[in-house]
């Protein structure tokens, strides 16, 4: 963990350092710059450290609200079952789901031209319906497990046990579904940049391989920089997913 803390730092301060290139546009590599510069005269190893990172910041932002809203649904469709309310959740996942997340993206695109929205709205809605059924499936599986059933003879309410309980127990579900739409979410931010949306002096994923593609025969380094932006963000995601989770007070480890 140490490690990784360490080179975390080194990066981040070599891309603090370096962010602001050399000034020289399409310099060759060297001692201080080992990729080089881009078009805009900044260092292509720190404009690659920097773009994983913007993209995983905003995977990170844009998945956590796609999951902090299917886990608000989850959570008054598990209270409010047999409600109206609960109804009216059913209903809304099925309209949604009957959506391909592609297709919202692409109505998005044309509805809202500022693509930080489009990612987050249209993300939210399309992964809506599936973070809804795993996440109330999982609340509704921990809530028929025996130990619930005895800390509700043993008196205790319907809160404690959710917060204290059912929660706790559910975490380890929860946790490899939320890497998997961070990554997705990063993807996507990717893809929008892909396609030309945006700035192009932005830091991202999705920016750079689009102009590395356009370079690519006379200045490579910028794809050479876009794909290691590709797999620091693969790293980091599956550092995520085998780094041990806290469970009950305990260390599991997924490895």
């Amino acid at each position: 963990m140490r490690k990784r803390v360490v080179v975390l730092l080194v990066a981040a301060v070599y891309s603090a350092i370096q962010a602001a290139g050399s000034g020289a546009e399409w310099a060759t590599p060297s001692l201080l710059h080992p990729l080089g510069t881009d078009e805009y005269g900044r260092d292509a190893l720190a404009v690659a450290l920097l773009s994983a990172a913007t993209s995983a910041a905003k995977g990170t932002a844009v998945a956590a609200l796609a999951f902090a809203l299917a886990f608000s649904c989850a959570v008054v469709r598990s209270w409010r079952q047999d409600s109206i309310i609960g109804d009216a959740i059913d209903a809304t996942l099925l309209v949604l789901d009957s959506v391909p997340l592609l297709l919202w993206l692409l109505v998005l695109i044309v509805a809202f031209p500022h693509p930080p929205t489009v990612l987050a709205v249209g993300f939210s809605l399309g992964t809506l319906p599936f973070l809804g059924r795993v996440i109330a499936g999982e609340l509704q599986r921990q809530w028929h497990q025996p130990f619930v059933a005895a800390a509700r003879m043993s008196g205790a309410s319907r809160m404690r046990i959710a917060m204290q309980t059912v929660l706790p127990n559910a975490l380890p579900v929860f946790r490899p579904v939320a890497i998997q739409v961070l990554g997705s979410a990063a993807a996507a931010e990717g893809l929008i940049g892909l396609v030309g949306l945006g700035n192009r002096e932005q830091l991202g994923i999705g920016t750079l391989l689009i102009r590395g593609r356009e370079h690519v025969l006379v200045h490579p380094q910028i794809l050479i920089a876009a794909l290691i932006s590709v797999v620091l963000l693969f790293a980091a995601l599956r550092g995520l997913a085998s780094a041990p989770a806290v469970v009950g007070g305990r260390l599991v480890s997924n490895q």
